[in-house]
């Protein structure tokens, strides 16, 4: 009798992610982002924060750390809801060293000019409170608010007979006839930064890697 066949061996430890915590859905493993850890000189890093919305798509949004203390940025983000729609969101000031802001994972982007996020001292805003705004103030923030943000995309479940899968749910009792193949494409925070990625990657302030990567690690 021929022995059993050896077990295939593990794969890289490169090529496995961990998800945001063990209650979240598991990203789709992709491992083409490469970003120095280091940006030219007056350079900024611009990061993707991501909390865990389990059971729900996890929540993405913009990060640009200061210059002055890493741990402090700005998040530029698509705030709400598929049901009630979402908009457009800056907060300042935000520490991402404390427990309550504190993101599951951060996946830095790329570096970008310093000039893009002028006027430092208001963009940033060190030292002071959390400021949230709907109004950009450099022009990195307003390149991304040239996206608008992703509308009401989940009807109401008993008007429109959504469910919350995103798949139609039962007729009426009137015999109203609902083709089950139907489903509703759902646009989202990631979509936001999906979308937004790919108009930086235009302006040549980001690699078209970071687009990829993105797109390969959306959950839908």
């Amino acid at each position: 009798m021929l022995p059993p066949p050896s077990p295939p061996p593990l794969p890289h430890p490169g090529l496995l992610q961990t998800p945001a915590s063990k209650h979240a859905p598991e990203q789709k493993p992709n491992t083409s982002l490469y970003v120095p850890t280091t940006g030219p000189p007056n350079s900024v890093s611009l990061s993707l924060l991501i909390y865990n919305g389990w059971p729900f798509a996890n929540h993405w949004e913009y990060y640009t750390a200061s210059p002055i203390d890493p741990n402090i940025g700005v998040v530029m983000q698509a705030a709400g809801n598929v049901r009630k729609g979402f908009w457009l969101e800056i907060k300042r000031g935000w520490d991402i060293s404390l427990p309550e802001q504190k993101p599951d994972q951060i996946i830095g982007l790329g570096w970008v000019a310093g000039t893009l996020v002028e006027p430092l001292e208001t963009v940033f805003r060190v030292g002071e409170d959390v400021v949230i705004e709907q109004e950009p103030k450099c022009q990195l923030e307003r390149m991304l608010f040239k996206v608008p943000a992703p509308g009401k995309t989940l009807r109401d479940v008993i008007d429109d007979h959504v469910s919350l899968t995103g798949c139609l749910a039962e007729p009426r009792a009137n015999n109203m006839q609902i083709d089950r193949r139907v489903r509703i494409m759902q646009r989202n925070c990631q979509t936001w930064v999906v979308e937004t990625s790919e108009l930086l990657v235009k302006e040549g302030i980001l690699e078209q890697q970071v687009m990829d990567y993105l797109l390969a690690n959306k959950q839908y």
